[in-house]
């Protein structure tokens, strides 16, 4: 038997196209249930909640699996599984998911109020989130939590807004913390000129005073941050992403990047071992042009 033709894995569509037209900023988008699972978007360059890179840590799937309208691992597996997008909002609203697609035959019927719209139904039912956050934002305000089902809470209850939220370890470890605890409103800022790389993810923001700044990416060991060439602490900032302190208004360019533990020590022996090599190939020339000659003579 003849094989057929190879599958097109990223075939063209117009609500694929249409999301990829959107320039208004970095955002996510899923699949509703089991359509796109397990981050098939990637092939068209589109980022998911299911990623490895941006997302994934122990706290964040910790986060999915106490946050409701959302199933994860059915069936003993690791999928993620958004099965009520109205109840899963607030969740979705803070990992930055701006659209979601589902069946097209679905009959959807949205609200007021629900901050979704029907954007395009052709290949795709296509729903807009109207209240996702930034993938960055400045805060001149933050709350503490003692726990995921705590910062859950206050994601059902004020979702629709971001905010930055912190271990009441973290806000103790870091001076100046305390003194943005407080009940009025938050300045939210949110970033601009994002460029996003493999290893690291870089945004300018402006900050009209004291605060953190929060970035909608898992925060792990061996990550550091600068802000305007300045080291500054990575904060772990809503129970699973990752932060900065700023201690003074201005404008920012802010860039977070991962190096592996011993990178530096990685990095001077591959020069040592390259000058090694550099300096043998050196010496194995000159013994050959050297053996050359007295054949010679």
């Amino acid at each position: 038997m003849l094989p057929g033709p190879r599958t097109v894995l990223d075939a063209s569509g117009e609500s694929i196209n249409k999301i990829k037209a959107d320039q208004s900023g970095p955002f996510r988008v899923a699949g509703l249930r089991w359509n796109l699972q397990n981050d098939y978007l990637a092939v068209y360059g589109i980022e998911d909640i299911r990623s490895c890179a941006p997302l994934s840590n122990g706290e964040f799937i910790n986060l999915v699996r106490k946050s409701p309208g959302i199933a994860f691992g059915q069936e003993g597996g690791w999928a993620i599984y958004i099965l009520n997008p109205v109840v899963a909002q607030p969740l979705l609203n803070l990992l930055n998911v701006k659209y979601l697609l589902t069946d097209p035959k679905i009959r959807v019927e949205i609200q007021d109020g629900e901050g979704y719209r029907i954007a395009g139904r052709n290949d795709f039912l296509v729903l807009e989130n109207s209240e996702a956050w930034p993938r960055a934002f400045f805060s001149d305000r933050v709350v503490s939590n003692a726990s995921t089902a705590e910062f859950i809470h206050q994601l059902s209850e004020g979702g629709k807004h971001p905010f930055v939220s912190l271990s009441r370890n973290e806000i103790e470890r870091q001076p100046g913390l305390q003194s943005l605890e407080n009940t009025r409103p938050a300045t939210i800022t949110p970033a601009t000129n994002y460029r996003l790389l493999p290893n690291s993810t870089a945004f300018d923001v402006h900050a009209p005073s004291a605060g953190v700044v929060c970035l909608t990416e898992g925060q792990t060991k061996d990550f550091t941050a600068k802000a305007n060439n300045e080291p500054k602490e990575v904060l772990t900032v809503n129970r699973a992403f990752k932060g900065v302190y700023l201690d003074k208004p201005g404008d920012y360019h802010i860039e977070f990047v991962f190096r592996p533990r011993y990178w530096r020590l990685a990095c001077a022996w591959f020069w040592v071992s390259v000058g090694g090599v550099v300096a043998l190939a050196t010496m194995s020339a000159f013994r050959t042009r050297f053996e050359r000659k007295e054949t010679k003579t």
